[in-house]
């Protein structure tokens, strides 16, 4: 009863952070994206495309307002962005109605996509909205809807345990984030069964004392 008890409390707890930063990422989509018109690190985008054919399929997974889901439509591959906050997909398909949209979690993907659909899995400053335990989770669920050799490139906040932060385009609601450091993500992006091509860390360029964790990966095998 008592482990019952303690598996429901944790479902609560998941689900309360899972709507809080739905709610609020539906309230500051325009100044968030705004905020971010262009990529600070273009680069980074390029390392992954480069690794890919034309016309190969790629998901975005964590679009926001769909600025780099429209940078891969551009260039002629075919894209999705997802993204759990409606907000978000709403600014994106405003702003980019030629683009595949849709409000999806990352927790579900294997309910949404077919597994083997995607050729590339693009993934930038998204999963450290999850708490950590789900991270695996869902670079497991990347795995599964990528195609063998598939590319996944992830971006996430380095450091240990949680950070809090507002800003100007966050309405000052604070925002939260899981902190991970580079050699545990390494080590967990091996288990999920994928090769790292290339890996960085990199500064902020908008806060002080926050780096960056940046993994280029390929699919190598099932899990």
């Amino acid at each position: 009863m008592a482990k019952t008890m303690g598996i429901e409390y944790n479902i609560l707890i998941m689900n309360t952070l899972a709507k809080k930063t739905q709610g609020l990422y539906n309230a500051i989509a325009v100044p968030y994206n705004e905020a971010f018109p262009i990529h600070n690190h273009p680069e980074h985008r390029q390392f992954f495309i480069d690794r890919l054919r034309q016309g190969a399929r790629i998901l975005d997974a964590g679009c926001a307002g769909g600025r780099d889901t429209n940078f891969f439509s551009e260039k002629s591959f075919n894209a999705t962005g997802i993204d759990f906050s409606a907000g978000e997909i709403a600014y994106a398909k405003t702003k980019y109605p030629n683009v595949d949209f849709r409000e999806a979690d990352l927790l579900r993907l294997p309910e949404i996509f077919p597994r083997a659909e995607f050729d590339g899995v693009y993934t930038y400053a998204t999963l450290d909205h999850l708490r950590k335990r789900d991270i695996p989770r869902v670079v497991g669920n990347f795995n599964l809807i990528l195609k063998m050799n598939g590319v996944l490139l992830l971006c996430t906040r380095k450091g240990k345990g949680v950070l809090w932060t507002d800003d100007n385009y966050s309405l000052h609601k604070k925002r939260r984030f899981t902190l991970m450091e580079s050699d545990e993500l390494q080590q967990m992006l091996r288990r999920k069964g994928f090769d790292i091509d290339q890996f960085e860390t990199f500064p902020s360029l908008t806060r002080k004392n926050m780096e960056f964790n940046l993994a280029l990966c390929r699919k190598i095998k099932d899990i």
